[in-house]
């Protein structure tokens, strides 16, 4: 019973995991959207803006394997 229990929390935890993963992605997408919107008349800082987001989802994804 306690095994049983023990599987139960353990699949919630991955559940949950993925949920909260798949918001931030989301919410991530969202926010690289409006801002690339916003500075699409400065290529240069359009880049360095994606740059920056690229590195931020590395860093995210990286944390997530910790």
């Amino acid at each position: 019973r306690l095994f049983v229990q023990l599987a139960k929390a353990e699949a919630d935890r991955k559940r949950t995991d993925y949920a909260t993963k798949r918001k931030a992605e989301l919410a991530f997408d969202q926010m690289e959207a409006d801002l690339l919107a916003q500075v699409r008349q400065y290529p240069d800082l359009a880049a360095q803006l994606r740059d920056v987001l690229n590195q931020a989802r590395t860093r995210i994804a990286n944390a997530d394997l910790e």
